[in-house]
């Protein structure tokens, strides 16, 4: 998914439609500087008990993630720190398939 980058605002003399305009876009940088935003959907990832290091794929260090899919009862949690610019490293309380959502 892109991230937004900008609210590209119109050129006007009309005093009421520039203060419009600079809400909007106050409004909007607040949502496109959101990390949560900046991600990728990792789906049907299969996950064994215990450790499992999975490519993230974002070309940088992860901020977090959210297990949005979880196909069973298993508890699945962050593990490790280490090589963060390219895995992420969840343990599984047992075997599973989860979708996650990395940013």
């Amino acid at each position: 998914m892109p991230k937004p980058t900008a609210f590209r605002q119109i050129n006007t003399n009309d005093r009421e439609l520039k203060l419009i305009q600079s809400n909007i876009d106050s409004a909007i940088n607040s949502v496109i500087r959101a990390q949560i935003l900046d991600g990728v959907l990792l789906e049907s990832v299969a996950l064994v008990t215990g450790a499992n290091k999975i490519e993230h794929k974002l070309d940088r260090k992860y901020v977090g993630y959210i297990v949005v899919r979880n196909n069973s009862t298993a508890t699945v949690y962050d593990s490790s720190s280490i090589e963060t610019d390219v895995y992420v490293t969840l343990t599984a309380s047992a075997p599973t398939t989860v979708s996650l959502w990395v940013f």
